[in-house]
């Protein structure tokens, strides 16, 4: 075998390990749970805080709560036996990967919810946002996740006159819909579930009208990763490992 020809030899067996361990066939993130519910911001050490000198009280804010989106799911390949069906956590038979990572895992997430009523009909507004996990072990046991929206867009958003005519928080966390999408670094679908929205089951279909709907309330990155807010460092050992989410990474 010429030099060249060794070369190529050498690449392919360095590179081709590495892209089997980037996109296993089969792989699925299955069983995924959304628990939605509001949330006071932590504080560390002990209660209060500084204002920084300043007196409190110059912004008033309606709402001091955080909406926290809970997610949890099974990361894996689909089984074909009926172990899933033993077990209801289970349902569609995840099982691992003996030593086996998916790196740049992302989880999207669609937050809607109405921002007005007009004649009696809910105006819904979408919130986006997205976590980018440096690898995911693909074991098969409940891995979780979560996202958040800031008070001040809940303020904003989702406050309204209230019958003393004073501004509050008045969207029930029933009113919340949420799409949970998991892709790899491809784009590919690895798994996709939604919130529970009473009578009336949810599709992709429900957010993307949102954003065709013209002067309709799109916000992106409002929906933020845990690591951006203060429960970034509130059992970090629990949660998979967040990586930056470039400018390059998003297409």
């Amino acid at each position: 075998m010429d030099r060249i020809g060794k070369t190529v030899a050498l690449a392919l067996a360095v590179l081709c390990p590495l892209l089997a361990a980037a996109a296993p066939a089969g792989i699925q993130f299955g069983s995924i749970r959304i628990r939605v519910s509001f949330e006071q911001t932590p504080v560390p050490g002990r209660s209060g805080g500084s204002g920084g000198g300043f007196a409190s009280g110059g912004v008033s804010f309606v709402n001091k709560r955080w909406l926290a989106v809970n997610v949890s799911f099974l990361p894996g390949v689909a089984s074909k036996g009926t172990s899933g069906a033993k077990d209801p956590d289970n349902a569609k038979g995840i099982q691992g990967i003996p030593g086996r990572w998916l790196d740049d895992v992302i989880m999207h997430m669609y937050v809607a919810f109405p921002v007005e009523r007009k004649r009696g009909t809910a105006v819904y507004g979408l919130f986006e946002g997205r976590t980018v996990f440096w690898s995911v072990r693909l074991d098969g046991r409940r891995h979780l996740a979560q996202m958040f929206i800031p008070p001040q867009l809940l303020d904003r958003y989702a406050a309204a006159a209230g019958p003393s005519g004073v501004r509050e928080l008045a969207l029930p966390l029933a009113e919340y819909r949420v799409m949970v999408e998991f892709t790899d670094s491809s784009g590919a679908l690895l798994g996709r579930s939604f919130s529970s929205s009473g009578k009336t089951p949810l599709a992709p279909s429900f957010f993307k009208q949102i954003k065709e709907i013209p002067g309709a309330v799109v916000v992106p990155d409002s929906v933020l990763p845990r690591n951006k807010t203060p429960w970034g460092l509130h059992m970090p050992a629990t949660f998979d490992y967040i990586r930056d989410d470039r400018t390059e990474d998003r297409k």
